[in-house]
């Protein structure tokens, strides 16, 4: 384990070896985690294809190493719109509350992990753009009121199998992905893929690796996956291209599907069980035989806490309290 950890500081280092014309690729690797929950595909009907919904609002990240921040607003965004709400969510909150929940101590490194934004975003919830549309800064009490009302539902870990990622996306319409990327992103191309038309913005597959990025999975067709990635609309078309099923297969590395809480920001960091009320039953926090305590067991609660340095739920570093 400590090795591993190792090995992912050494990737956050802004070196030539993550730069892809002057992006900055700063996305790491989930470090295993036993109370991952995977993803189980519904017995449903897949469409053939899935295109791109119109009129996404392409985000760009700039220079900065805020991909895991900038793909998972792009996500909610999304799913937000599938329900009619015309709201953009700050990839700058998701990216800083990031680097405050990811695996690594301190904050002076650039980038973060696809979980680290998601058990940020579990702890805090995400404000509007318009309150926190600048890198850096605080969480101040109005962001942090503010981002109750955007919370985290259910969220699973994808496997590496096409047929989860389909299922996945026939459910909930987006995906929050992470990738080995090469030179073949710089500038997709315009192709003719056999049984298509028109040509279709993709791209090119490259063994000349650049670095990690995360990014939005919005669709498919029956070559490939439909980017949809945060360097500004002039990337691909409009800010989507298509990522071959090949090329998805050589590079895959995170994947995960997740839904929204329904909007209760009076519940925020409640807790059923914790209320210091003395209940009996399953739920009531009094467990009538103490649950047994052998070797393995305090192995595997050792393993989950040393993986994150900190229990689930919990925060490593403390930007503001929270108003009540």
């Amino acid at each position: 384990m400590k090795a591993s950890h190792t090995v992912h500081k050494q990737q956050i280092s802004l070196t030539q070896k993550n730069i892809l014309a002057g992006r900055n690729l700063a996305t790491l690797p989930d470090i295993p985690d036993i109370r991952d929950r995977y993803y189980e595909p519904a017995l449903i009907p897949l469409k053939a294809e899935m295109a791109p919904r119109p009129g996404a609002a392409i985000l760009d990240q700039g220079t900065d190493g805020a991909c895991t921040g900038f793909g998972l607003a792009a996500v909610i965004n999304a799913l937000l719109a599938e329900q009619g709400i015309a709201r953009q969510v700050s990839p700058w909150m998701l990216y800083e509350m990031a680097r405050c929940h990811d695996e690594w101590p301190g904050e002076s490194y650039v980038g973060s992990s696809p979980r680290g934004a998601l058990r940020g975003w579990a702890n805090n919830g995400v404000c509007p753009a318009d309150l926190w549309g600048q890198p850096g800064g605080i969480l101040t009490p109005e962001c942090a009121k503010a981002a109750r009302d955007v919370t985290i539902g259910a969220y699973y870990r994808l496997r590496p199998e096409l047929v989860d990622f389909h299922a996945a996306l026939n459910e909930c319409g987006v995906l929050y992905v992470s990738a080995a990327v090469h030179q073949g992103w710089e500038k997709p191309k315009r192709l003719l893929h056999d049984g298509h038309k028109a040509k279709l913005m993709t791209i090119i597959p490259s063994s000349q690796l650049a670095g990690y990025h995360a990014f939005a999975v919005v669709g498919y067709n029956d070559k490939g996956f439909w980017v949809q990635n945060s360097w500004g609309p002039g990337w691909g078309d409009d800010g989507v291209s298509l990522w071959l099923y090949e090329d998805w297969a050589a590079n895959i590395q995170d994947a995960w599907v997740v839904r929204l809480a329904l909007a209760t920001p009076q519940m925020f960091g409640i807790v059923p069980g914790r209320s210091g009320r003395k209940r009996n039953g399953f739920l009531g926090g009094r467990n009538p035989r103490p649950a047994p305590t052998t070797p393995a067991i305090s192995f595997i609660s050792m393993m989950a806490t040393s993986v994150h340095g900190s229990p689930i739920g919990a925060t490593r570093t403390m930007r503001t309290t929270l108003p009540e």
